[in-house]
């Protein structure tokens, strides 16, 4: 038996759902804590007792970034997404917005089938250095089943996005060729405790924190544009962009803020480079901190 992961979004908070996408990834760590707690009394030095306190399943999924296997996990950490084109291909960009949408996972392997309902994205972390651009979830999620459904699953055959397809464009000069690696961050920050309530030991709603927004940028140190930049306190659009026949995908950072170690540090005669941590700040212009965008033939999230 293959092993993959089926998701699906849930139309009311961790009711399952048969899957709607099929996904084959690197790797998943998603563990269901039934709560179990001691209770701990006078009597003995024995733990004689237990109660089953908040249950929850957390953990991450980590993927590659293929044209077609990736749009979903952006909805559900954004929460919306705007689809142009009425035939293939099909423009999807996905925005945040003030929700977001619960989803059910199957784990597929060779021995066991997993149900995990109730999945939220508290995390979702992009890479793209000089190899292939990949992926991570961190998930929060309700609960586990036992899986007995049969699946007839459909996985892309779409080769995954790689560092040379891509093109950054950094306040507005194209830098793709100083460009070692950007790693993007949007984070839910998802209030764990607040998701219970009295009544059921798993979680019942959808809580969010303020969405924060972080990228770092690795590049080679052959000018002075980004220290300057971050010393005048600056602010710079940046963009970077995948082509591959096709099919694109794209991360666009309209108003980013350098926050620290933009100069280059000497050691021995290695070459010079810079990995400046960015703030992502929301602009009124675009109407969005975060915009990922892809070209596919899906024509629907």
């Amino acid at each position: 038996m293959v092993r993959y992961i089926g998701v699906g979004e849930e139309s009311t908070y961790g009711t399952p759902v048969s899957p709607t996408r099929y996904i084959d990834i690197l790797r998943e760590n998603l563990v269901f804590n039934r709560g179990i707690t001691p209770v701990e009394t006078v009597y003995s030095r024995d733990i004689r007792k237990y109660v089953e306190g908040k249950a929850s399943v957390t953990g991450s999924i980590d993927f590659t970034v293929e044209p077609e296997n990736v749009g979903d996990f952006f909805k559900w950490v954004l929460g919306s997404v705007e689809t142009s084109g009425t035939e293939p291909p099909y423009i999807h960009v996905f925005k945040p917005a003030e929700s977001i949408k619960s989803f059910t996972t199957v784990v597929v392997s060779e021995q066991l089938k997993r149900k995990i309902s109730g999945c939220l994205i508290n995390r979702l972390e992009i890479e793209s250095a000089l190899d292939i651009v990949t992926g991570s979830i961190d998930v929060i999620a309700a609960k586990e089943e036992k899986d007995t459904e049969s699946y007839t699953p459909t996985i892309s055959n779409l080769a995954p996005f790689v560092f040379k397809q891509g093109t950054l464009t950094l306040g507005g000069s194209d830098r793709s060729s100083y460009l070692r690696a950007l790693r993007l961050r949007i984070n839910n920050n998802i209030p764990t405790d607040d998701l219970y309530g009295f009544g059921s030991q798993y979680p019942q709603r959808i809580v969010l924190r303020s969405r924060t927004v972080e990228c770092d940028l690795e590049l080679s140190f052959e000018d002075t544009s980004e220290y300057d930049a971050f010393l005048a306190g600056s602010e710079v659009s940046c963009n970077l962009k995948f082509t591959s026949g096709n099919y694109e995908f794209e991360i666009d950072l309209p108003r980013i803020v350098y926050k620290s170690d933009v100069a280059p540090h000497i050691d021995r005669r290695e070459p010079l480079r810079i990995t400046a941590s960015c703030q992502v700040l929301y602009d009124s212009t675009s109407g969005y901190e975060v915009a990922l965008k892809l070209k596919n033939t899906i024509p629907n999230y």
